[in-house]
């Protein structure tokens, strides 16, 4: 392995690593009282001040509002998603010896795979939109690539990729492109839960190539 794809692999791990704590904290913010919320002063990181009451107004109104999503659980969300799919494209892209062994992983279910990584990987670098629209524009790399390509049909089990797996998450995922109208927002067309365990999925792929 090559050290450019050991660091590869060590940041999808990074980026799931974030995504599971940040989605921890962003959860735990909704319990803090106002008497831990009066601690949070000011602090420093390298000469740059952090505003303690900005981030006592954040935690303040995480508690104040515990049924909808913060701004922690929006951004950790946003990024921890985006930096899976954004690595795991550069190194399927990037790297032969991944690619091959992503696609003897996944055999005939590995087109649309990759296809799937692309286009989410579109969508969440080029996102202007904090709702995550989705807009006609971003198929067309795709489409570019494979004139063909008008769905996306994924049914992936930890335990069937790799049979020591005890792991019971299941990647469901149908896009059929004839269907979606221009600006649908993303978790309309793919659900939360299923970005999720795709997010997982890439995690552990990353996880077993490196070990």
């Amino acid at each position: 392995m090559t050290k450019q794809l050991q660091s590869q692999c060590a940041l999808v791990q990074g980026y799931y690593h974030f995504l599971m704590l940040g989605m921890w904290m962003g959860r735990t913010m909704k319990r803090w009282n106002d008497e831990t919320m009066k601690r949070i002063e000011d602090f420093t990181v390298d000469g740059f001040v952090f505003d303690g009451v900005m981030i006592q107004k954040l935690l303040s109104s995480a508690a104040k509002h515990p049924d909808q999503e913060n701004i922690m659980e929006y951004m950790t969300f946003l990024n921890g998603v985006r930096g899976v799919m954004m690595t795991t494209h550069e190194m399927l892209d990037g790297s032969t010896l991944y690619h091959r062994y992503v696609r003897d992983l996944l055999g005939d279910q590995f087109r649309d795979f990759e296809y799937l990584i692309r286009w989410l990987r579109n969508v969440l670098v080029h996102m202007t939109d904090p709702r995550i629209m989705v807009s006609h524009e971003w198929f067309r790399a795709i489409q570019d690539i494979d004139a063909e390509w008008k769905s996306i049909d994924i049914s992936l089990k930890p335990s069937k990729v790799w049979p020591d797996s005890s792991d019971d998450y299941l990647v469901r995922v149908r896009v059929d492109l004839a269907t979606i109208k221009h600006n649908t927002r993303l978790t309309t067309i793919i659900s939360e839960y299923q970005l999720y365990a795709l997010t997982r999925l890439c995690y552990d792929m990353a996880k077993r190539y490196r070990a």
